[in-house]
């Protein structure tokens, strides 16, 4: 029996088995519905927005930073520095321009960790709603 099948049958007894839990009338809702695409503009939606949102999303800042990790480590880390781990604090303004990126933590050669900052501090993230604070964790080792 293949691992997929192992799944299901667990898998499908619990969506099913919360539906029939559900007892008593329902509520009316009141959301509205979501407009159909239309000829203009349809296909397929961004997967930079917050889903039914419309409006950026703030993990996309973790995700931008996460993939240039092998950058960082080219530019700033050598094997010759040993283990070193580091955390970033980053303020972004809703425009997506760095406010304020600081070390919070490091544990190794602190001029790998100023290098990833000032790195980080040069980058532009996309728009949100609010800005805010991310952090962000590296670990270098060979």
């Amino acid at each position: 029996m293949s691992s997929n099948a192992i799944w299901a049958l667990p898998l499908a007894i619990v969506m099913f088995g919360c539906a029939r839990a559900e007892r008593g009338p329902r509520e009316p809702t009141t959301a509205t519905p979501a407009p159909a695409p239309s000829a203009i503009g349809g296909g397929p939606r961004d997967p930079d927005l917050v889903p039914g949102e419309g409006r950026p999303d703030p993990g996309r800042a973790d995700r931008m930073v996460e993939s240039r990790k092998d950058e960082f480590r080219n530019a700033c880390y050598s094997t010759d520095r040993g283990i070193v781990s580091l955390i970033i604090d980053v303020t972004i303004t809703p425009e997506g321009r760095v406010q304020r990126a600081a070390i919070a933590s490091v544990d190794g050669d602190p001029k790998v960790a100023e290098c990833v900052r000032a790195r980080i501090e040069q980058m532009t993230f996309p728009e949100t709603a609010e800005g805010g604070v991310h952090t962000f964790t590296f670990l270098f080792a060979d």
